[in-house]
C-alpha cells in the first residue's frame, strides 16, 4: 500500500496595507470634526454673548411737580418734585451705586443735588424713586412770551417763564452669572418749563 499524501498546500501572499494610504483617509475626517465642533462652540458662544450680554437700564420720568410757589420782587421760592421710574431688562440683578438727581438752571446754576441710595434692581423689574428740592431766591428773568417746551412740542408762554433741567444719572454694575460683571452707565435729562406767575407746570421734555 502506498503512503497517503496531503494535497498541496497552496499560499496566497497579499502585501501590507500601506500606512500612508490610512493616514491620508483619516486626516480629513478629523479636520472635517474639528471644524465641525469649533464652528458648533463659536455658534454658541456668540448666542450665549446676545442673549446674556448686560443692557442699560431704563430711566423713565413718570411725572414733574411744583408746590409751595411764591414769587416776591423777581425772586421765587417754590419745592421742587420729580417721580422717575428705574428698570432693569437685564436677567441679572442690577447694582447701582453714585448714582444722583440733580436740578440746575441755565441761569442760576446749580439749584439742587441728592444721592440715590444705593441698591440692587432685581432681574426684569422695576423700581420707583423721588427726588425733593427746596429751592429759594431764584432770580425770575423779565422775558415775556418766552417759548417753552412740552411734551407734545414747542408753546408760546403767557408771561415770563422759569426754564429749569432735571438730570438723573444711574452708575453700577451687573454680574452675569455671577461670574463676569460689566459696568452699566445711564442718564437721562429733562428741560422743564414753568410759568414764573404763579408756578404753573407749562410742560417738560425728556
Amino acid at each position: 500500500m502506498s503512503p497517503r499524501t496531503s494535497p498541496p498546500l497552496h499560499l496566497h501572499h497579499q502585501p501590507p496595507h500601506s500606512p500612508s494610504k490610512t493616514a491620508s483617509k483619516t486626516l480629513p475626517s478629523c479636520i472635517l470634526t474639528t471644524s465641525f465642533v469649533l464652528f458648533l462652540a463659536l455658534t454658541v458662544t456668540i448666542t450665549t454673548f446676545i442673549l446674556l450680554w448686560p443692557q442699560h437700564p431704563t430711566i423713565s420720568v413718570t411725572s414733574i411737580k411744583l408746590s409751595s410757589f411764591t414769587l416776591h420782587d423777581s425772586t421765587a421760592n417754590f419745592t421742587f418734585f420729580q417721580y422717575t421710574a428705574l428698570r432693569n431688562p437685564n436677567r441679572y440683578a442690577f447694582s447701582h451705586h453714585s448714582s444722583f438727581f440733580q436740578l440746575i438752571s441755565s441761569s442760576s446754576g446749580p439749584l439742587g443735588f441728592a444721592y440715590i441710595p444705593a441698591e440692587d434692581i432685581p432681574a426684569r423689574l422695576t423700581r420707583y424713586i423721588s427726588a425733593t428740592f427746596v429751592v429759594k431766591s431764584f432770580l425770575v428773568a423779565d422775558e415775556e412770551g418766552v417759548t417753552a417746551v412740552a411734551e407734545s412740542g414747542s408753546v408760546v408762554g403767557p408771561g415770563p417763564t422759569m426754564e429749569l433741567e432735571t438730570r438723573v444719572e444711574l452708575v453700577g454694575s451687573v454680574k452675569v452669572m455671577q461670574v463676569f460683571e460689566r459696568r452699566v452707565q445711564k442718564g437721562v435729562r429733562c428741560r422743564v418749563s414753568v410759568l414764573a406767575t404763579d408756578g404753573s407746570l407749562l410742560g417738560y421734555h425728556c
